[in-house]
């Protein structure tokens, strides 16, 4: 099958340290978005807590996942317009140090 060969071929010696490098990039990646989606509502949550009225704790449970919600979807929409005008060697340089 042309899918399996296809596949296995990111595993070749050619391949395998590219398929390890990205492999670890999207860990961490994946890694950063959880810390982020538990530390963030978290925090505006504690911090809202302190500041004063219940009232204001619904409103930052709300506006916790709104913030979230919407940085994540407009990190995602950017990301590719940005690695476009910077450039591939821009975008190597800065990830691959």
């Amino acid at each position: 099958m042309e899918f399996e060969r296809t596949f296995m071929e990111i595993f070749s010696p050619r391949y395998r340290f590219r398929t390890f490098l990205i492999s670890m990039y999207q860990l961490v990646s994946t890694i950063g978005l959880w810390a982020g989606s538990v530390y963030v509502p978290a925090a505006i949550t504690y911090l809202a807590a302190r500041a004063g009225p219940p009232h204001l704790k619904r409103r930052a449970r709300v506006l916790r996942h709104g913030i979230l919600s919407i940085g994540t979807i407009l990190g995602a929409l950017s990301v590719p317009g940005i690695a476009d005008r910077l450039g591939r060697s821009v975008i190597r340089r800065y990830f691959i140090r």
